[in-house]
């Protein structure tokens, strides 16, 4: 099982989520395309022997050349098919203002109330982000 990390990056009440235009391939296949363009938290696996921290620094540059950040805490683990994720709450410095348009179509910051009803829509990735956002206001 390969290992990853999510992020839950929050700023003021909300929360940051992508939509991403393309799912993992593996062996040359688009698994679950149903799921491109639904909302989840930014992340990615981990790369050979990269600690957590590195793999959280390295998926923040990747995505959205966001250089400062420091992993706050962390929430759980889920496993999401063959991947084990551990959920970081992620502490940013500086705004957000490019994302990698190669795996990301969207972003946006979402309140509770607006996760909510991407939930009801059945438009949240996993289904796991409303719950992990939940648990980290605890």
């Amino acid at each position: 099982m390969s290992k990853g990390v999510r992020l839950i990056i929050k700023k003021e009440d909300k929360y940051l989520l992508c939509q991403h235009n393309q799912t993992p391939q593996y062996d040359g296949d688009i698994r679950e395309p149903d799921k491109i363009g639904m909302w989840s938290f930014p992340g990615g696996h981990t790369e050979g022997n990269e600690t957590e921290e590195e793999t959280i620094q390295r998926e923040l540059y990747e995505e959205f050349h966001v250089n400062n950040s420091q992993a706050v805490r962390y929430i759980e683990k889920i496993k999401y098919r063959t991947t084990t994720y551990k959920i970081f709450e992620v502490s940013i410095s500086e705004d957000i203002k490019y994302f990698d348009k190669s795996e990301i179509v969207n972003i946006r910051w979402f309140t509770v109330k607006e996760m909510r009803k991407l939930a009801k829509s059945r438009t949240l990735h996993t289904g796991h982000e409303l719950k992990l956002v939940e648990k980290s206001l605890l």
